[in-house]
């Protein structure tokens, strides 16, 4: 007992050669207790252990097959790889539990005992392993397949039987063995392919492809001709299988006859790998366009598979091939490969590829957007700008990718996405177009004023709001829009004027100014008693736009606003109303409001109103100095009239205040007649005032040839004052007067001969001076 104990802790810790030792001792015994640790020690982590076990097992001879199978059943898988060996070894006396096995055991046992009755090749075992090939386990199938294979001709009988099976695992792997066995074996395939149902064509087809036997490439060839669909696709598979040597047989076929099952040999090619792509690109470049075209449609079905063969067409140095393989790939389905290839194919040189790999990018919708944007960050240009007109003909879809295209640095990009979403209904593309009437570039700025007035529907709303922009490009371009909208907008307008909030009826009522449309007349006469005084104002305003003369009153009342200098067209709008406005503006002369007296003055004399002429006079008068100053402003525009000037100084002589006397002076100066340059150098001569000398200066020169006629006669003038003031002013306006002064030299008069020289010699001094070089500074040695 202790020996055995001694033994076994042996077999459990000792080494190899131990462990060794002890099993051959216990072989000796022959006992069921030592035969099961020899079993035992086939599980042995060493593999010098476990042969030794097995062969010591094998020595036993046949008595221990049924011992052996019951491990076979139960042992872990080290255990069964032993006992498969055992079994081998022991030849034909194992079969019978080998088969046993096959047929009944467990799945384990069935791959395991499908491989040793290969090894033993016993051929009573052929029709088990046959049924074997039926197995609902690959590994078994595969098992009983291989264990067929070492049998060679012993059985085709039960395979040539099998092929016919209504089990088509056993029919397939039937036929793929007898495809492997050699010549008779394949004799038998050949004869089934040409005769048997489409089932077992399939089935043949699909195992002859493995095989690689190009004997039955021809056959394979006519049954992709064949009209089951199943037959088609596995004879196209075996000839993918076969490889190059199918290749000559299927450019043939396929040149020979234009035909839709031609697809299957299509596929064949495409599946094969690269030298199938190789076949076909060749196929499609040699043979010509009628060919390709022929195909287009097949090349689609077949699909992704002939990706890489139109992507080398793409890069072909013939246009007509690219043309042809941009076309397929827009048949493709999208992925990441074929939308490259078309990406790819807008930067081609030929304007047709680009187009048509644009149109293809178009019509692959949503899935194609991300790839599209980020071609959008490219620093190709042409891309770029495909990748817009792209956007573009999507519609709603590039809509976010359009207005991102808008602030691109490529102003030729930012015009194009201008002008395309125009084409886009959608509100969401306003407001980055009224932002695009800002650009920096002209020509965007005309397209998104183009494609706001195409979207007048919808961006008239917005537009108003922008009226009174702080960029004065886009106020500027808004009332151009508005203006080209014209009475197309003002529906929406008049609804916003009448029930908008304060600032909506505000740029309203400015927006209906703009687009001057009769509609609008009644409306804006409504807003006239709009609470809001700047709504009244502009409502007004639009109305005198218009020619509408219940404007005038509440023009008008505009008058006495601090702020009216700010609406300098308001006057321009009496302009329009002419005389009609004269009864309400002296209507106005009679308003407390000194602000209004004054502006409706103004407007008068810038009117020139005759009718009006007394009554402006007559403020001359008044004890408002600010009003005889602005009387004075306004007669001073009756230029005509034959006492303007002696109305203007005569009412300068009564005036002490600075600011007043130097708007006489210059609406005098403004009246521009030669017979106000006398009082304006006596002005000149006994002012003290150097502002007001400055500004009579200024406007003497400012008259220029108007002047310079009546400054050479002052040179005669009996007060010398008034001479060396004439003479000064002539000096300062330059070489302009040196004709009129030589001129003079001729008259008797001692003063004008003395100061025309005077000038003269200034005017030579002055022109010697202008003459003379810079003097150069002077060279330093340091």
């Amino acid at each position: 007992m202790d020996t055995t104990i001694d033994e076994i802790t042996k077999l459990k810790s000792g080494t190899p050669a131990e462990k060794m030792a002890v099993l051959t001792s216990l072989a000796k015994q022959q006992t069921p207790a030592a035969i099961g640790l020899l079993t035992d020690s086939l599980a042995d982590p060493k593999w010098v252990v476990r042969k030794h076990a097995c062969d010591l097992l094998i020595a036993f001879g046949p008595k221990l097959i049924e011992h052996l199978a019951k491990v076979l059943a139960s042992g872990n898988e080290d255990q069964k790889f032993w006992v498969v060996k055992a079994l081998v070894a022991l030849g034909r006396d194992s079969v019978p539990v080998l088969i046993k096995a096959l047929n009944k055991g467990s799945k384990s046992m069935r791959v395991h005992a499908a491989a040793a009755l290969g090894e033993i090749g016993d051929t009573v075992a052929v029709p088990y392993l046959v049924a074997g090939l039926g197995d609902g386990i690959w590994r078994v199938r595969r098992n009983c397949y291989e264990a067929l294979l070492r049998f060679g001709d012993k059985t085709l009988g039960e395979l040539r039987k099998a092929i016919f099976s209504d089990n088509e695992d056993v029919a397939f792997w039937s036929a793929k063995a007898l495809g492997k066995l050699g010549e008779k074996s394949r004799e038998i395939l050949l004869e089934a392919l040409k005769t048997g149902s489409n089932q077992l064509k399939f089935i043949i087809a699909a195992a002859l492809g493995e095989t690689g036997d190009t004997r039955v490439i021809n056959i394979l060839i006519t049954n992709c001709k064949e009209s089951s669909w199943i037959v088609q696709k596995r004879s196209s598979e075996a000839l993918a299988e076969i490889g190059p040597l199918a290749i000559p047989g299927i450019t043939g076929a396929l040149v020979k006859a234009t035909e839709p099952q031609n697809y299957w040999l299509l596929s064949a090619l495409a599946h094969m790998g690269d030298p199938g792509v190789a076949a076909l690109e060749k196929l499609l470049v040699d043979e010509g366009e009628n060919f390709r075209w022929n195909v287009k449609e097949l090349l689609a079905r077949v699909g992704e598979p002939v990706l890489p063969v139109l992507e080398r067409l793409t890069r072909h140095k013939d246009k007509e091939v690219r043309f042809f393989a941009i076309n397929c790939l827009g048949d493709l389905p999208a992925s990441a490969s074929t939308d490259a290839a078309l990406l790819r194919g807008l930067t081609d040189h030929a304007w047709s590829i680009r187009k048509i790999s644009a149109d293809a990018l178009v019509s692959r919708g949503a899935v194609v957007l991300d790839r599209l944007n980020l071609a959008l960050d490219t620093g190709d240009e042409d891309l770029r700008f495909w990748v817009t007109y792209i956007f573009r003909k999507m519609g709603t879809m590039g809509l976010q990718y359009l207005i991102k295209a808008l602030g691109d640095s490529n102003k030729n990009i930012a015009y194009f996405a201008a002008g395309a979403l125009g084409d886009v209904k959608n509100p969401q593309v306003v407001h980055p177009l009224v932002r695009a009437l800002g650009d920096p570039y002209w020509p965007v700025r005309k397209q998104a004023s183009e494609s706001l007035r195409k979207l007048a529907e919808i961006s008239v709303p917005q537009l108003i709001n922008h009226i009174n922009d702080e960029d004065e490009n886009i106020q500027h371009w808004v009332l151009k829009t508005l203006t080209a909208i014209g009475p197309t907008g003002t529906a929406d307008i008049i609804r916003l004027l009448k029930k908008g909030n304060e600032e909506q009826r505000f740029f309203a009522a400015r927006a209906l100014g703009v687009i001057r449309d009769p509609v609008a007349v009644e409306a804006l006469a409504e807003a006239l008693s709009d609470g809001n005084e700047w709504v009244r104002l502009y409502a007004a305003i639009a109305l005198g736009e218009q020619g509408d003369t219940r404007a005038i009153s509440h023009l008008i009342r505009s008058l006495g606003e601090p702020s009216f200098k700010m609406h300098a067209n308001i006057a321009e709008l009496f302009h329009k109303f002419g005389e009609r406005a004269v009864p309400e503006l002296l209507l106005a002369l009679k308003s407390e409001n000194v602000a209004v007296v004054r502006n409706a003055l103004k407007i008068l004399g810038s009117l020139q109103a005759r009718s009006a002429l007394d009554e402006v006079k007559s403020f001359l008068a008044h004890q408002n100095e600010e009003l005889r100053v602005s009387a004075c402003e306004a007669i001073a525009c009756f230029k005509q009239e034959p006492d303007t000037v002696e109305i203007l100084f005569k009412q300068l002589a009564r005036t002490t205040s600075e600011r007043a006397r130097l708007r006489i002076l210059v609406a005098a100066g403004d009246v521009s007649r030669e017979e106000v340059v006398p009082p304006l150098v006596e002005v000149l001569e006994i002012s003290g005032n150097q502002r007001e000398r400055d500004a009579v200066t200024g406007i003497l020169v400012g008259m220029g040839d108007r002047a310079l006629p009546s400054l050479v006669n002052l040179l005669g003038n009996p007060r010398v004052t008034a001479r060396k003031s004439a003479a000064e002013l002539l000096i300062r306006v330059g070489e302009k007067v040196r004709p009129y002064i030589e001129a003079s030299l001729t008259r008797d008069d001692v003063n004008v001969h003395y100061w025309s020289s005077k000038i003269l010699r200034a005017l030579d001094e002055a022109k010697v001076g202008a003459a003379k070089p810079e003097p150069s500074p002077e060279r330093s040695d340091a």
